[in-house]
């Protein structure tokens, strides 16, 4: 939170998602209050239908994600998210082991890079 605080309007956030709707909503409350965002954020999660992780990742004006998870499901959720055209921070290791992150680094610069 304090990075997107420190960015200020340089970043637009729309959105968040969590696996949980409580943590989700939890998110959505804070980053509204700590950013002293004007306007609501909308709410994805596995729990409400129509509100999942690829219902986010389908959004046109989602130009990116800052993926902040468990690091055990960190590479799934960048494979979705590269694979659905979106920029990707993670703010955590990108896989829990060297040979998981290189897989992954090798597959972005393989399949995504130049995209």
């Amino acid at each position: 939170m304090p990075a997107l605080a420190a960015l200020g309007a340089a970043i637009d956030l729309k959105a968040v998602y969590s696996r949980s709707s409580k943590s989700s909503n939890a998110f959505a409350e804070t980053a509204e209050k700590t950013l002293g965002l004007k306007h609501k954020l909308d709410v994805y999660n596995e729990e409400d239908a129509g509100k999942s992780l690829d219902a986010l990742l389908a959004r046109s004006d989602i130009e990116g994600v800052i993926v902040v998870l468990p690091i055990t499901l960190q590479p799934d959720i960048v494979r979705k998210a590269l694979a659905a055209g979106k920029h990707v921070i993670s703010e955590k290791p990108v896989a829990p082991d060297v040979a998981s992150g290189k897989a992954l680094i090798e597959e972005y610069e393989a399949k995504y890079k130049s995209k």
